[in-house]
């Protein structure tokens, strides 16, 4: 019996030294195993970053995710005597990078398509759709071209696709033919012609261009035979015009900035070149030209919409903010009591805006968000509206927003 028992317990200390040993292995291998791990180089997290383009020349912009609010922006080559737009869009900082691509790739739709918003800088006809010339070799100025029919009616057509698709074009002076093919329906024959060296006071029709830089505007034109802004009809708003010499002999009046609306898009024509706007002044012009046409989709979607709702757009203000500064208060004059819809309309992706509405009886609207936003005042009562907009975070300087007031 006592060796019976004494058997137990040999047998129960060996077994408790094999448990021991075994417990003690398993946590050796889990002390390697996490020793190991430490020692693995380690990789840190990818953060979502938006897509930035940057200059580059003849290739296609990298595409945007959705959160993105890359503009995709490309300008085709300046000329010695004419635009500079990539200059410009330099100067506006990164949210402007741009990619340079050549006049020829105009007839090539899916390389258009890759971007949102073209600036056609003034220049002469591409050599590709060059079919003959004309004119004493010595004297290059007076060489007339004969262009490729086939082509140019290819070039027509894509441009009206890509601004019905919901692209912006920026098109200046000498390039009014291809806008004058693309969109003949908006063209007023009536003001088609020419224009001789002058400078021109021109009439600022616009009431938002008008409170950035003021009623009038002397524009040089120094090379001759530019175009007038020929067009119109109920899709295209004037900004600016003028009385000129035209080149033909006698005095013209006509438009000499436009905006015209077409499907889902926008098209930008000005007569002048922006290599000769030195001025202060001339200087805002050209900042609201940009941000009119990297605004021109949302805002054109705002119009939709507030006509759709029965409300008339009384008037639009276009801008570039900046970090914590507030936009200089902007006067809306309500005649009537009604409905008043204040709508400010910029791309998402990294900016939160802030709208603030202040009435006659000093009753305060404030809306804010990262797209579209709106104040609606279902009773306004007749007076001066006051607005701002504060830039609470923007993902660069000189981002570019639209407040427009309706009325109903």
């Amino acid at each position: 019996m006592n060796e019976r028992l004494a058997r137990k317990r040999r047998h129960g200390s060996a077994q408790l030294i094999l448990d021991a040993s075994l417990g003690f292995s398993l946590l050796l291998a889990l002390l390697l195993v996490l020793g190991f791990d430490r020692l693995r180089p380690t990789s840190a997290p990818q953060e979502a970053r938006p897509v930035k383009v940057t200059q580059t020349s003849g290739e296609a912009p990298p595409s945007s995710g959705p959160a993105s609010r890359t503009l995709n922006i490309g300008v085709t080559p300046a000329q010695p005597e004419y635009d500079d737009m990539g200059s410009l869009l330099h100067k506006l900082g990164e949210g402007y990078n741009y990619h340079g691509f050549p006049l020829e790739d105009l007839g090539n739709l899916a390389k258009i398509s890759e971007y949102n918003t073209i600036f056609l800088t003034c220049s002469g006809v591409a050599e590709k759709w060059v079919k003959q010339r004309l004119g004493p070799a010595d004297r290059p100025n007076a060489i007339q071209v004969i262009v490729d029919e086939k082509v140019m009616k290819q070039v027509s057509d894509n441009l009206r696709t890509f601004v019905g698709n919901g692209g912006t074009l920026y098109v200046s002076d000498r390039h009014f033919g291809l806008v004058e093919d693309a969109f003949p329906e908006l063209v007023d024959r009536r003001k088609v012609g020419f224009g001789r060296v002058q400078t021109v006071t021109a009439e600022v029709v616009d009431p938002g261009l008008r409170e950035v830089i003021g009623p009038r505007l002397s524009l040089q034109f120094d090379q001759p035979n530019w175009r007038p802004a020929a067009f119109a009809g109920e899709n295209v708003v004037t900004y600016l015009q003028g009385s000129y010499q035209s080149s033909g002999g006698g005095q013209q009046t006509s438009p000499l900035l436009v905006k015209l609306r077409y499907k889902d898009g926008t098209v930008i024509f000005t007569s002048f070149h922006n290599e000769k706007v030195n001025s202060e002044v001339e200087t805002k012009l050209l900042r609201y030209l940009v941000f009119t046409a990297v605004t021109a989709k949302v805002d054109a979607q705002v119009t939709n919409t507030m006509v759709q709702g029965g409300f008339s757009p009384a008037k639009k203000s276009i801008f570039g903010a900046s970090k914590d500064q507030a936009s200089l208060p902007q006067t809306y004059h309500c005649t009537k009591q009604g409905q008043l819809k204040f709508v400010l309309a910029f791309q998402s992706g990294g900016a939160r805006l802030k709208l603030t509405v202040v009435g006659p009886d000093g009753q305060t609207y404030t809306e804010e968000g990262t797209s579209t936003v709106t104040v609606d005042v279902p009773q306004a009562i007749p007076g001066d509206w006051t607005y701002t907009v504060a830039a609470l975070e923007l993902p660069n300087e000189n981002f570019a927003y639209t407040v427009t007031v309706g009325q109903k």
